[in-house]
């Protein structure tokens, strides 16, 4: 198993630094093309997630449009797979347009990158209503049908299940566990009407035992991302951000990832008995 923690940004990442078995994944704060082409050289790889300057989303008519210099860093830092989202808003494409444009999407993608798997993310939102892509039998469908992986976000999981009422444990089992390469990670936020939100806080003990619950029957797992911090526009996300330096956010980014080898390490030491 291979762990990544989150890229904040060139300052921060020329200053903080982690292992150099640690991936940094990028996106992770924040996300530029001009950023990510003028990252400091650092000991660690960089682990890119989607396709930077587009939306990453595998139902992109634009996805692949601009991605010499994500492809070069791809390669540079020998990145084993493809992540994208799979989410679908009516400015990517026209909705009766959504699956040919995903199979052009991986068209392109393997034609540059043979043999490098394609893996799909669960996401937490719905954009006006457009669950279908948050359903199991939907993301099952298009896993089987074009030979795409998981990357199975357990934040992602616990805001989609815990704002429409389903049962969480019910619906990870209807999800292609054989297929998840990736993993991310971390915690979200619920409001004082139960309102679940994305919003990449420190993982909860909830979220650590849904960890250790996917590790024991998901078997194929390659890499366990920790998506903590992210900025986003959520008021309780910037409110945080504003109180925390960046001595602290390096503290609790250490914290969680060794929190995560532990978990990870057991797990492996009680399959071996």
């Amino acid at each position: 198993m291979d762990f990544a923690v989150n890229y904040i940004d060139n300052n921060y990442n020329s200053r903080y630094h982690f292992d150099k078995s640690v991936y940094l994944k990028y996106p992770g704060f924040s996300a530029s093309i001009e950023e990510m082409v003028s990252m400091p050289r650092l000991k660690n790889k960089i682990l890119l997630h989607g396709i930077v300057p587009s939306s990453g989303s595998i139902f992109d008519e634009h996805l692949c449009d601009k991605m010499d210099e994500w492809l070069q860093i791809f390669k540079e830092n020998e990145n084993k797979w493809v992540s994208l989202h799979f989410y679908y808003e009516e400015k990517f494409c026209p909705l009766d347009k959504a699956e040919e444009v995903c199979k052009s999407n991986i068209d392109k993608i393997r034609q540059v990158l043979p043999n490098i798997p394609i893996v799909i993310e669960n996401v937490p939102y719905a954009h006006n209503d457009y669950k279908w892509c948050q359903e199991p039998d939907v993301i099952n469908y298009y896993c089987k049908k074009y030979e795409l992986g998981l990357l199975l976000d357990i934040s992602h999981m616990c805001v989609y299940t815990g704002n429409n009422n389903l049962d969480i444990n019910e619906y990870l089992k209807k999800l292609p566990l054989d297929k998840i390469y990736e993993i991310h990670i971390s915690g979200c936020y619920t409001d004082e009407d139960k309102k679940y939100y994305d919003t990449h806080f420190e993982c909860s003990n909830e979220i650590y035992e849904l960890y250790k619950k996917v590790l024991k029957i998901a078997k194929n797992v390659k890499m366990t991302s920790l998506e903590f911090p992210v900025y986003n526009d959520i008021p309780v996300v910037i409110k945080y951000l504003k109180n925390s330096t960046y001595d602290e956010l390096y503290k609790l980014q250490n914290v969680q990832l060794n929190k995560l080898k532990e978990i990870y390490d057991n797990n492996i030491n009680r399959n071996k008995i």
